[in-house]
């Protein structure tokens, strides 16, 4: 009489006879696999626990081999099974499948600024998950736009490639109002009393976007005034002006 069982390990499937015997004498057999991480290639080893049996001994059983796959990149590989022999068992083998997935990984961006109408800075970030020397390509970019404000910086075409997954954490390029001084400003001409109220005209570098205070007065002597840069400009420059006596 005979027996024949199944077992399936991890892509090995044996289709096990054991030859003649008395059910009355048989002894029950345990086995085990022990667990692994394929590799490229990626091989397995199974393992038995000790046979204990006083119709048996260790010589009489024998299970070996190996399953191996080879394959690092994102994708489906087929396990093929190989060299595991029985001296009691005949066995039939099936591949199985690996799969690999992409890595997890994170990408943040790094915030930076700058001073209106200077160059943009370079837009830099970290990263965290990559492995086996792999870098990423590509390059952030921010939203366009020049004036003072807040632009957010976004992932554009930084990759890693198909074997990795990004979580990506933006950041924001500030632009920065540009500060006037005294080399902005002069007094353009004096004003001599007419017992009008009178202004006095000053020159500002073109561009600049600006208000004035104190330029105004009527009676001769000595006044202040204030310029103070406004939208992408900030800061104030102050001159020191007159009307003459007539």
């Amino acid at each position: 009489m005979s027996r024949v069982s199944s077992r399936t390990w991890a892509g090995v499937r044996a289709s096990l006879v054991m030859k003649a015997f008395s059910p009355s004498l048989a002894s029950p057999l345990r086995r085990r696999r022990v667990p692994s991480t394929a590799k490229s290639p990626a091989t397995r080893t199974y393992h038995r626990l000790a046979i204990s049996s006083t119709l048996y001994t260790e010589a009489d059983f024998t299970f070996s081999g190996t399953d191996s796959v080879s394959g690092t990149n994102v994708g489906t590989y087929k396990i093929t099974s190989s060299g595991v022999t029985s001296n009691n068992y005949e066995i039939t083998f099936a591949d199985g499948t690996l799969t690999v997935n992409a890595k997890a990984i994170t990408v943040t961006a790094d915030a930076v600024s700058k001073t209106y109408g200077d160059t943009d800075p370079t837009l830099t970030y970290k990263v965290e998950g990559l492995v086996n020397g792999d870098e990423l390509t590509g390059e952030l970019k921010r939203v366009a736009g020049e004036n003072v404000g807040s632009y957010a910086i976004e992932q554009n075409t930084l990759t890693a490639g198909s074997n990795y997954s990004i979580t990506y954490t933006g950041a924001e390029l500030t632009i920065n109002a540009k500060a006037i001084t005294e080399a902005d400003v002069e007094l353009n001409g004096s004003l001599t009393y007419n017992g009008k109220e009178q202004t006095q005209p000053i020159t500002v570098t073109e561009g600049i976007t600006y208000e004035v205070t104190g330029n105004k007065a009527t009676n001769a002597g000595a006044y202040e005034l204030t310029v103070k840069g406004t939208g992408n400009y900030t800061g104030e420059v102050k001159l020191n002006w007159s009307i003459k006596e007539a």
